[in-house]
Order: structure tokens, then sequence, then C-alpha cells
């Protein structure tokens, strides 16, 4: 019985395995407007949309378009690019990059048509095309499911922002609206005397930014607290002054040109520092690659089936409870499947890399070969 391939000879060199592109299509219960402004709003990802590093806007040429600095990944694969934005309120948003080390392109889509005065249809489409063969297959690994994710985080905030601002007016409907709590001494008795005052007043500052006024009293959201803890690390001395390695690494990726990255990649393959990568130093590698994937995988099916659970309108109860229990174990268990099959396929790939490139020693990449890869 002949055995599949991970990816046959001619279909690894092909170009257009380079390119890659998914669609999207949903129902929400959002009006057109209330879904475009959650996408328009780039500022706001890096609070909500998993993989999201940094979301900055860096200018706003007119008031239908604009230029927007994006860090997305995890661990120290981090790519950050700048994207053109086109808004068409609020029926469509067009990003396309326009600077990136890694994406020769990368663009996303989104249209919204209105299905009633409550609920809309939304189109979304992503693509990228990248120049190296290598990011074009570790893309694959996940791109779709990224992808969907990211859209059901959309939605999500869709979601959130309603259920606030429905809130809202049920309780300025219900009571007078709460005293300011702007004279309320803010007090933290556990770090008073072993935090220099000035300190403690930035994280004062920076909290409260963050936070809501409710009762009388300030509240500090999960989303508001990430966003604290971000702000904290970009605007302290004392967290600036003290980077860890990982920071160093993703510094180092982000600011690198793709040949750079290429160089950094093979010093980090070559475990042996011969100057060479064999196989063996390759299938590490790529394995490697896969338990960070086989890592995030869970996390990305536990956020659909929390999502596809906040999301219904009926009461939730102890059986949907089981049933999103059991939809986990059946998730969990179709993703190892999943992993264990390209595991063991990750020797075919690495054959077919050394097959299809002219080397000079057999079976060893040197830098040079290595970087006409990339």
């Amino acid at each position: 019985m002949a055995r599949r391939g991970f990816l046959t000879v001619p279909e690894f060199l092909q170009p257009s395995s380079l390119r890659k592109e998914h669609r999207e299509k949903k129902v929400v219960p959002f009006p057109c407007q209330a879904m475009f402004d959650v996408v328009a709003n780039v500022d706001e990802y890096v609070t909500f949309l998993p993989f999201c590093v940094t979301s900055r806007v860096v200018s706003r040429p007119s008031s239908n378009s604009m230029e927007a600095d994006l860090t997305v990944g995890f661990q120290i694969f981090t790519e950050t690019y700048r994207s053109r934005v086109v808004l068409e309120s609020p029926r469509r948003i067009l990003i396309k990059s326009i600077n990136s080390p890694t994406f020769k392109s990368i663009e996303s889509e989104w249209t919204f048509r209105p299905v009633s005065t409550t609920s809309c249809e939304v189109n979304f489409r992503v693509s990228f095309e990248v120049g190296s063969i290598l990011h074009a297959h570790a893309m694959r690994l996940f791109f779709d499911d990224v992808a969907r994710v990211q859209l059901n985080a959309f939605i999500g905030q869709a979601s959130k922002l309603q259920q606030q601002r429905q809130l809202a007016q049920k309780r300025q409907q219900q009571s007078p609206p709460e005293p300011t709590p702007a004279g309320k001494p803010w007090t933290v008795p556990f770090l008073q005397g072993k935090v220099p005052a000035p300190v403690l007043a930035h994280l004062k500052h920076v909290f409260i930014a963050h936070a809501t006024a409710e009762a009388g009293t300030y509240k500090l959201s999960l989303a508001g607290f990430g966003a604290a803890c971000h702000d904290l690390v970009h605007t302290s001395p004392w967290a600036k002054a003290s980077p860890t390695l990982e920071d160093l690494k993703s510094i180092s990726a982000n600011s690198q040109s793709v040949d750079d990255k290429a160089v950094h990649m093979f010093q980090a393959i070559d475990i042996l520092h011969d100057g060479r990568l064999s196989p063996d130093e390759l299938r590490r590698a790529m394995e490697t690659r896969l338990r960070v994937v086989r890592d995030v995988f869970p996390l990305l099916l536990q956020e659909q089936l929390a999502l596809a659970a906040s999301s219904s309108s009926s009461q939730f109860t102890s059986s949907s409870t089981n049933l999103n229990e059991e939809g986990m174990k059946v998730g969990l268990l179709a993703i190892e499947s999943l992993m264990a099959q390209v595991e063991s396929d990750i020797p075919l790939a690495v054959h077919q890399i050394f097959l299809s490139m002219t080397l000079e020693e057999p079976n060893h990449i040197n830098l040079t070969e290595w970087r006409r890869m990339w």
C-alpha cells in the first residue's frame, strides 16, 4: 500500500504553494455599523485579538484611510508589518500590507451586508503570499484555524461591547448616575513602603486609565488588566531596563531583514555549530516547531467553545457544560491525531527539502544555500 506523502516534490516547488487564501461567511446579531466599528478600531486589537502582540495606527491621511503597524505571533515567532486600511463605512474594510519583512503580501477584506435592523452578514477574506517555502509550509499548518479564531474574536468583541451598552442603558434607567470617584483616595496597603512612591504613582495612573468607574470605586476587567500590563512594559523604566531573553529574541526578529532572519534561524537550528545543517538538525527544528503548534491548538479550540457558549441565546445549563466538555475531549483527540500524522511525515518533508536543493556537500546545507531558500 502506498504511503501518503507529507507533500510531493512538484507541489513543493510550485510558486502557488507560496500563496494561501481563507474565506468565512457568518450572520451575526449586530448591525453593520457595530461590526464595522470593531474592525476599524485597530488600536484596540491588542486587547482582544489572539496572537496580536501590538497594534497601533501611525497615520490618518484622510477620514476614510489610515496606516497601521501590527505585530502578530507568539514566543519568538513574531512579525511586524505595516498596512494601509481603506474604510467604506459601514459596508467594507480593506487592509493591505505595504511593508513586511516576511510577507510578499498579506491582505484582508471585510464586507458587511444588512440582514435586518439588528443583524448582518459578515464576509471575511484573508490571503497571504510569502517568498520562502519554509514560511509557506509553516503558515499552512495553522493558517485556517487562526483565521477562524480571529474572526470569532471580532464577533466576540462586538458582543461584549453590545452587552456593555445594554448594561449601561439599563443602569441609567434604573438609578441616577453614581458620583465620580475622582477624589477617592487610591491605596494599596501591601505595596506601600515596598515600592518607591514614583513607581506606585505610575502604577496608579496606568491601571486607573484602563479601569471603569462604577458605584464609587474602580473596577478592572481581565482585558483591561492585560492592556494595563502591556502599557506598563512599554512605559515603565524598570520594565524597559529588564528585558528577558525572549524579549531580546523578539526585538531582534522584528527589526531584522528577511536575510538576517534566515541567518538567525540557521544559527538556531545549527546545534552542532559546524556551519551546516544536517537532516537530523532540520528534523529536530521542525519537531520543535510542531510542539509549539500542538500547545496552541487546544487554546484555539477552548476559545471557540467558550465563544459558542457565550453567544448562545439559551440559558446555560449543566447539560450544555457537559456538552462543551465532551466537545473539548473530542477536539483534543482529533488535534492529537492530526499532530501525530504531521509529525510522522516530517522525515519525508525533510528528505524532500534536501532532494529539491543543489548542495555542495551531500546531506548538508551550508549558510549560503540556506539563504538562497529565503
